[in-house]
C-alpha cells in the first residue's frame, strides 16, 4: 500500500489482488504437495486396504468444494457494498485471506502425516 496510488480506492484494490495472486501461488503448490502425498499414501493401502486409498479424491473433492465456497463468499463480501467502491476492496481482501488461510490448512494438515 506504500506504492504511488496506494492508499486509493484502486490503489488498494490492487494490491490486494496482487497479493492474492501470490498467494494463489502457494495455495496451488501446496495443493499439488498434498495430492502427491495423498497419493503416496493411497498406494501404500491400495492393496491391503482399498476402502481407505481414496484420500487423493477426497482431497479433490474438497478443493473442487472449497473453490466454490471460496468464490461465492468473496462474490457476497464484494456484492455487499452495491455500488460503492469498498466493493473492489472486501472482493480482493477476501481472496487474500481466504487463499492465505486454505494454503496454512493444506501444509498442516499434510505436514502431520508426513
Amino acid at each position: 500500500m506504500e506504492e504511488p496510488e496506494g492508499q486509493t480506492t484502486v490503489g488498494m484494490m490492487f494490491c490486494a489482488g496482487d497479493e492474492a495472486d501470490a498467494w494463489d501461488v502457494l495455495l496451488n503448490d501446496e495443493y499439488q504437495r498434498a495430492q502427491r502425498t495423498a497419493k503416496n499414501m493411497d498406494s501404500l493401502d491400495a492393496e491391503n486396504f482399498p476402502e481407505f486409498a481414496v484420500r487423493s479424491t477426497d482431497l479433490l473433492a474438497a478443493q473442487r468444494a472449497w473453490i466454490a465456497f471460496r468464490d461465492a463468499n468473496c462474490a457476497a463480501a464484494y456484492g455487499l457494498y452495491g455500488a460503492g467502491t469498498m466493493r473492489q476492496i472486501m472482493g480482493a481482501n477476501c481472496r487474500l485471506y481466504m487463499n492465505a488461510e486454505r494454503m496454512i490448512a493444506l501444509r498442516e494438515i499434510y505436514d502431520i502425516v508426513q
